[in-house]
């Protein structure tokens, strides 16, 4: 490469006034060379500048539009939904207010309805004393019912132990239909269904199982019968023709507790207490004058049932005439303690299987029988099947006013048997049918007569 000759600062000023004629125009482009190809660049540049400054602009324009339309917007909403806040709290104080009001009207009914239950509650315990005063029934708190239901309990069992066979070889002559014939009639009693099952399932002395189960069926007739249905003595008056008055009365009082229950059981109890009362005309009440003839019908009733086969023979008139006297005197005992417990408002349902099924130590609602020997805190029973209710529980619901009917209260525990390996207090004996009296050989008809069949209860 040559070197390059060097620039004379004369040379430099004309290159410099060169240079700046042609950036000011003053040169023509024709004396540079390329100077049309990039003015016509530039040209285009400035154009495509001048466009997007436009357009920049536009943009500008809409968008300044467009905000103040959304800030419209939002500030109309904004006045809207304060405008909706607002009534709304208006709303909830007036709300307030009315909720207020109403609750000083429920304070002011609330004293005014515990103001007339006191009325009520007073008239009631004056209706009472007035009928006490005429030789009504005055209501038993809990502890008489307890005690009373405790001897009559104790009742039963006195005569059944005294008169029931106490030794198992005596029913020798007895079929095993006939003995079956006793289990089933015991129905929610009794978990089995013939005595060899029952048997089986006690380890008991058998000797001992004809008189628990001439308990348990005398207890079956007083609790169901008697306990168990407020209208007992009007069995008296039934007549085959009609409506059996006691179902009519039964029918007219389960409607009413429909209806309204406590009204339902004052109803029941105003009624028995007033014909409890003793007429103008006769010294003994018209309800007391029922239960002498309705105990007798019930003891010869039971006599010829199927319990007769546990039954020792009798030893004689006199003998016969002692049994009879001593299980109507049981019954009569039971129809005046019930009917002086129906007379008050409480109500009263009979426990067995139906509603126990499982023994539990410490349930206050069922004991086991004293030859289970268990001590209170002994659970080697529990959660073991109920073979057999000697006697039922009895449970009281509601007050003597009518008051509380959804709250119970236990008046007598059951007594019962269950299945186990450790009641036994003697050996066991082995109980076999004599092969002359198996039931196939037996003549239904000549052992149980019509008239002393051993069908449910139901004395004319």
């Amino acid at each position: 490469m040559q070197p390059q000759p060097e620039r004379t600062s004369d040379q430099s000023t004309d290159i410099a006034l060169q240079t700046s004629r042609s950036d000011d125009g003053s040169t023509s482009d024709s004396e540079q060379p390329g100077g049309t190809e990039y003015s016509g660049q530039i040209s285009e540049l400035d154009a495509k500048v001048n466009r997007l400054l436009r357009e920049k602009e536009s943009l500008i324009r809409q968008a300044e539009t467009r905000e103040r339309e959304i800030i419209d917007d939002l500030n109309k909403r904004a006045n809207h939904h304060n405008h909706r806040v607002s009534r709304l709290r208006d709303q909830a104080r007036n709300q307030k207010t009315v909720i207020k009001k109403l609750e000083q009207q429920i304070y002011v009914h609330k004293e005014k309805i515990a103001k007339l239950q006191a009325m009520v509650i007073a008239r009631q315990e004056s209706a009472l004393e007035s009928l006490n005063a005429g030789k009504g029934l005055a209501p038993m708190d809990d502890h008489e019912v307890q005690g009373a239901l405790i001897r009559l309990q104790e009742n039963i069992r006195s005569w059944a132990r005294k008169y029931a066979v106490s030794d198992v070889a005596r029913l020798e002559n007895v079929s095993e239909a006939e003995l079956d014939l006793v289990v089933v009639d015991l129905g929610t009693y009794c978990s089995e269904p013939s005595w060899l099952s029952l048997v089986n399932r006690l380890s008991i002395s058998v000797d001992k199982i004809p008189a628990i189960l001439m308990q348990a069926a005398l207890a079956n007739m007083v609790f169901e019968w008697i306990f168990g249905n407020p209208f007992f003595l009007f069995r008296r008056m039934e007549t085959t023709d009609s409506l059996p008055l006691s179902d009519g009365l039964g029918q007219i009082y389960g409607q009413m507790r429909l209806v309204d229950e406590v009204e339902g059981h004052a109803w029941r109890s105003q009624m028995l207490r007033v014909l409890c009362l003793p007429s103008g005309q006769s010294a003994k009440s018209f309800l007391r004058g029922q239960i002498d003839s309705l105990s007798s019908d019930l003891a010869q009733f039971f006599l010829d049932s199927s319990a007769n086969a546990l039954l020792e023979k009798s030893g004689g008139p006199l003998a016969l005439y002692h049994r009879v006297n001593e299980l109507e005197n049981v019954l009569a005992g039971a129809a005046h303690l019930a009917l002086s417990l129906w007379t008050q408002r409480t109500n009263m349902i009979c426990y067995s299987l139906d509603q126990v099924d499982y023994f539990w130590n410490g349930d206050p609602i069922a004991e086991a029988h004293r030859l289970h020997h268990l001590d209170d805190d002994d659970g080697r029973l529990d959660g073991t099947d109920i073979v057999l209710f000697v006697q039922p529980a009895l449970v009281a619901f509601g007050s003597v006013h009518g008051e509380h009917d959804d709250e119970s209260k236990i008046w007598a525990a059951a007594t019962v048997l269950v299945s186990d390996r450790i009641a036994d207090t003697e050996p066991d004996q082995s109980f076999e049918m004599s092969s002359s009296i198996k039931a196939e050989e037996l003549d239904q008809g000549k052992i149980f007569p019509e008239t002393e069949s051993s069908t449910k209860l139901a004395p004319s």
